[in-house]
């Protein structure tokens, strides 16, 4: 025991020991308070939460009666119905459920509410029965339905028949030939006005009894228009009465005539009022039974039954808070006991600090001071040390270390003149105190030489250089502490050759002197490396200007510079070359980049410093125009314009025409973000494309709604994703017909969407655009490959019919579509000659080589193959004899004015006879009347397709539709 309070480990102990005795003791009865209260008011929570659960199941319940109830009133469904009953069941069960929860029964209040809401869901399912039972006829759920099938039905039937037996007795009436044409054949002609206008003053009523219904927009104006017009007809109906009762008077009409004139009277008069009052019924509030009872009976009961159960929840939540306050206030406790510990530690601590200066302190102290002797030569002997054993210990430790500092001195010492790196002492002055091996060396000069020199003999401080002129400034003054981080200086050497040093410092204390440690390096070949590095990652590699990266970095700096100066002026330019792929496709790309390099280097000449000139990629450039007016921006993007058109561009002596389609955007305090910027030039370089290319579009107000176009075309990219996991695409087949005897040749299946939401179909104009954009194509070709297939081998096999299937330019030479076609073409039931892949022609032409193997590829499996759209695009007949077709289709551009056209027709010719000549077929597209078709005949075209043969929705037996379940 007495070892153990002379060292300070045994001191340490004894007080752990009782410090941790104590707060023993605080947290026992702490915690003993704390699970005490929890307790509690755990259970009120739990109890509340039950009660909370059951009334949410409770108003889920009654919501979904109250949604199934509406649906059965739209629908009828019996599905509807029975999941009416089943929720309206599943309430009463737990209202009366909840009633009987045991804290429920011990709470006055709370039992009086839950019994209330039991109640009001007994009324809901009274309400509900009742409803059932007028749902149950129709009768009972429209109170006209009786006026018009055992009153106005019947009256209808009295006056048609009474006319009818008018006509007939007129018709079996004998006169004389003379007087057909008079007296008789008006008596005649009154009865059958009067039927007609009868029989249309019954079908304005009837359709004002469908507008009622909502069957024609707006009930309340169709309505009353419908009851102008019946209004109108009954007064004809009156009036031919009253002609007819003047012919009576001349003894005109026979027997049955006169009896049918007061028949139809009477008939008038009893259909009048029977009308008035279903009218008055169709006009109420009241006309549907099963409306009214919803009003005035099912919603009060079910908004009084949501109130209570909104009162128990609120009465659950006081609760609640009511054991949030029982908590605090035991936490205020516990506080309290924190406080009053506090002051003991307090305490305790100001003890072991009495014991700490006593026994530790000066000792260690005393050790110090002895110590701090060894500088002028005296030893340290442990025997006068204080009587603490950790403290003797401490004394011969420092003797022993004292032995190996001066040992890793002399290694330090070695180590820093084999440094690799220059290291350099600078004192506060600015004065070297210490230059290694290794500064010797990159500088060429000796330590002798420039130790008590300043360092700045080693700086070239020539005026252009600024940092090392500020670093000069602060040596002079004893600021080297400023020149915080790592720093890359222009250095000389002694024979004044000038090289890039890193220089990166820290500060020490050494006796009381404060000095700074320079560690120095030649990185002249690393920063040339590194600069080079930073080109290639901020510039074009053909054309030297600056990258899209680059350009996107800058433009968000500069936005957000004019977001924050509200009189900043910034503008984009967006430039796009015209007809670039048609030179790069048919020059070569050697051809097209040379181009590029031109227009390149023409731009550059034309863009101030201050702006910003970037290649995109491709055929598309980009500027940042700052401090710069809208009007000048014109201007400018006029210039470029000019200038592209203007560019000399030579092939083999022949000049190539160049131009343009430019889109501006000022930056205006409305606009998101950098891309919503460069957005709206974007989009304005697509308005100048549109416009007719080689022009300057400045984006104003109005094109705002093109931004939300590409906003909707994401939107398509989500439906098209969704029909093709859902089999939402659908055939639609158009027929093919023989021109020379009009017998069917083939069927061309053509895709649609199935809308979700109208049933209807979307063309493909509706979605390809997306679908391309977004590079769904090449999956929509795999869903038109597999499911035509699918669909061909339910089809009964039909000797000699051909079956078209269009493909995208994105699925040319794509492998996976030609893996798809080989793998279904193992499954195809029908002749692979009877299919028939058709591309467009402009996609062909695009990449010549890709799209003649990708044709051989599908020849080569037994398919045939088409061009589709001949003549739009390139029109050259040198392309037609690359690409190894069987059918060519001649494009409808032509077709449907070649028989107003003659260069149409000339040019219909010229394609049918080369086509034949070279061994295809011809088919022509959108044949839209007769004399069209006599025309292909003549010329000799093979086959024909449009609206004067057949439209595909005409087609509807054709229509296959795919869905998840099956086909």
């Amino acid at each position: 025991m007495t070892f153990a309070v002379k060292t300070l480990n045994g001191r340490f102990i004894i007080v752990a020991v009782i410090f941790l005795l104590s707060l023993l003791s605080l947290a026992s009865y702490s915690f003993m308070l704390v699970q005490q209260a929890a307790d509690q008011n755990y259970k009120k929570i739990q109890t509340n939460n039950l009660m909370s659960n059951s009334i949410h199941k409770i108003i889920e319940e009654v919501r979904a009666v109250e949604s199934n109830l509406h649906q059965y009133s739209t629908f009828l469904s019996s599905t509807k119905l029975e999941e009416l009953n089943h929720h309206l069941h599943t309430a009463r069960k737990l209202a009366w459920a909840f009633v009987y929860i045991p804290e429920v029964k011990n709470d006055n209040q709370l039992s009086v509410m839950a019994f209330e809401l039991a109640s009001n869901v007994e009324k809901l399912n009274d309400v509900t029965v009742q409803y059932q039972k007028i749902m149950r006829d129709v009768e009972s759920r429209y109170p006209a339905m009786p006026i018009l099938l055992n009153e106005l039905e019947p009256i209808n039937r009295e006056f048609s028949e009474a006319v009818e037996l008018a006509l007939q007795e007129g018709a079996l009436t004998d006169f004389r030939p003379n007087v057909v044409q008079g007296d008789h054949y008006n008596v005649m002609q009154l009865f059958q006005e009067a039927r007609y206008a009868w029989s249309m003053q019954v079908s304005w009523f009837r359709i004002f009894v469908a507008n009622r219904m909502g069957a024609f927009g707006d009930p309340d104006v169709a309505m009353r228009n419908n009851l102008e017009n019946r209004k109108l007809f009954i007064g004809n109906v009156v009036d031919t009465l009253d002609k007819l009762e003047v012919q009576n008077k001349k003894g005109l009409l026979g027997i049955q005539q006169e009896e049918s004139i007061g028949q139809m009277r009477i008939a008038v008069d009893a259909y009048n009022k029977a009308l008035e009052r279903a009218i008055e019924i169709y006009l109420s509030d009241n006309w549907r039974a099963d409306v009214a009872l919803i009003q005035n009976s099912f919603q009060p009961v079910l908004y009084s039954l949501l109130e209570k159960a909104e009162l128990i929840e609120e009465l659950a939540h006081t609760s609640n808070q009511k054991a949030m306050v029982d908590s605090q206030k035991t936490a205020t406790t516990l506080s309290w006991f924190i406080f009053i510990f506090t002051a003991i530690v307090f305490m305790m601590m100001f003890v072991v600090h009495v014991i700490f200066q006593r026994n530790i302190r000066r000792p260690v102290l005393k050790l110090a001071n002895q110590m701090q002797s060894d500088q002028l030569g005296s030893t340290i002997d442990d025997n006068d040390g204080p009587g603490i054993e950790e403290i003797k210990k401490l004394i011969n430790s420092y003797n022993e270390m004292r032995h190996q500092v001066y040992n890793r001195q002399r290694r330090l010492e070695s180590i820093l003149d084999n440094a690799a790196e220059g290291i350099i002492t600078i004192d506060e002055q600015g004065c070297i105190e210490t230059f290694n091996l290794a500064a010797q060396q990159l500088f060429n000069y000796k330590s002798n030489e420039v130790v008590g020199r300043g360092f700045d003999l080693l700086l070239n401080t020539d005026p252009i250089h600024e940092k090392e002129n500020e670093l000069k400034d602060l040596l002079r003054t004893g600021g080297l502490g400023e020149f915080k981080g790592a720093q890359e200086l222009q250095a000389l050497r002694k024979n004044d050759h000038e090289f890039v040093m890193s220089f990166k410092t820290s500060e020490m204390q050494i006796a009381g002197k404060r000095l700074f440690t320079a560690i120095v390096a030649d990185v002249t070949e690393r920063r040339a490396m590194i600069d080079h590095l930073q080109h290639l990652a901020e510039h074009d590699s053909l054309t030297s200007l600056f990258n899209r990266q680059y350009f996107n970095v800058t433009l968000e700096r500069e936005f957000e510079r004019a977001k924050r100066h509200e009189d900043s002026l910034c503008a984009c330019i967006y430039i796009d070359l015209d007809n670039f792929k048609y030179i790069n496709d048919t020059l070569g790309h050697l051809q097209g980049d040379r181009l590029l390099v031109g227009i390149a280097n023409t731009l550059a000449a034309r863009t101030r410093k201050s702006d910003i000139l970037a290649r995109l990629g491709g055929d598309e450039f980009a500027l940042i125009l700052v401090d710069v007016e809208k009007d000048q921006v014109k201007k400018v993007a006029d210039n470029y314009r000019t200038a592209i058109a203007g560019y000399n561009f030579a092939v083999a002596g022949k000049h190539i025409d160049t131009g343009c389609s430019i889109g501006v955007a000022m930056y205006e305090p409305g606009i998101e973000s950098k891309d919503a910027f460069l957005a709206r030039a974007d989009v304005a370089c697509h308005m100048a494309k549109r416009g007719g290319r080689n022009r300057v579009h400045v984006f104003e107000t109005k094109d705002k709604d093109r931004i939300d176009t590409f906003y909707n075309e994401m939107g398509w990219t989500r439906r098209i994703r969704h029909a093709l996991e859902n089999n939402g695409f659908v055939f639609s087949c158009q027929p093919i017909l023989n021109v020379s005897d009009s017998s069917l040749f083939s069927h061309e299946l053509l895709l649609r969407m199935l809308d979700t939401d109208t049933g209807e179909y979307i063309l493909p104009s509706g979605f390809f655009d997306s679908a391309e954009r977004f590079g769904l194509m090449p999956e929509i070709d795999r869903w038109v490959v597999e499911h035509a297939f699918e669909w061909l081998n339910m089809q009964p096999i039909q000797e000699g019919l051909c079956y078209f299937i269009n493909l995208s330019g994105k699925s040319i030479g794509d492998p996976q579509v030609l893996d798809v076609i080989r793998a279904s073409l193992s499954t195809l039931k029908v002749e692979a000659k009877s299919v028939v892949f058709e591309i467009t022609e402009d996609v062909a032409i695009a990449d010549l080589e890709k799209a003649r193997n990708f044709l051989l590829e599908l020849r080569s499996m037994g398919f045939k193959t088409a061009l589709d759209d001949f003549g739009v695009g390139y029109s050259s007949f040198s392309y037609l004899r690359e690409l190894d077709v069987d059918y060519v289709k001649i494009d409808g551009s032509f077709i449907g004015s070649m028989h107003e056209d003659e260069l149409n027709y000339a040019l219909v010719k010229a394609i049918n006879d080369v086509c034949h000549i070279l061994g295809k077929q011809t088919i022509a597209e959108y044949v839209q009347n007769e004399e069209t078709m006599v025309m292909l005949k003549e010329i000799g075209v093979n086959y024909a397709q449009g609206y004067n043969i057949a439209v595909a929705s005409d087609y509807d037996q054709h229509t296959i539709q795919f869905r998840l379940s099956g086909h």
